[in-house]
């Protein structure tokens, strides 16, 4: 039984490292995304690099309603060229999804990525709530849906 728990134990702990991993890895992605759009305007100021950003998810935003899903954000993010970060790109899909709908507002989005947006900083311990709450609602309604 002991030897059960601590079983248990590390795999919460290897589980909570992945996720820690994963989130830096993100945040990272996040970091390029906006360096890239950054360099790709020339270095304009911010809302201009805001509205290019905007332009970049627009392009798969077939019914211009300012949101698009998953697919749109992942062919957006490997037009940008951001390829081989699937799991990152899902990260960042996911970190924007607050409401695990399968769709972010790709505008609220771009000015968040610059600093601009009300997102709202969580601590790691919230973060993970906030997570595995969404992951429950993920397996009973499938990914991005």
């Amino acid at each position: 039984s002991n030897q059960r728990m601590s079983r248990t134990y590390t795999r919460d702990g290897l589980l909570k490292h992945k996720q820690s991993v994963l989130e830096r890895k993100v945040d990272d992605l996040e970091r390029r995304l906006q360096s890239k759009i950054e360099i790709t305007s020339g270095f304009t100021d911010t809302e201009l690099q805001i509205r290019k950003l905007q332009q970049a998810f627009k392009f798969f935003d077939k019914n211009h309603s300012g949101f698009i899903d998953y697919q749109s954000f992942f062919s957006a993010l490997t037009n940008l060229n951001f390829i081989g970060v699937q799991h990152e790109i899902e990260g960042l899909f996911n970190r924007f999804d607050d409401n695990a709908t399968g769709y972010i507002n790709y505008i609220e989005l771009s000015r968040q990525i610059f600093g601009l947006g009300n997102r709202v900083t969580l601590d790691v311990n919230t973060r993970e709530l906030v997570e595995n709450i969404k992951a429950r609602i993920v397996d009973k309604s499938g990914p991005h849906g």
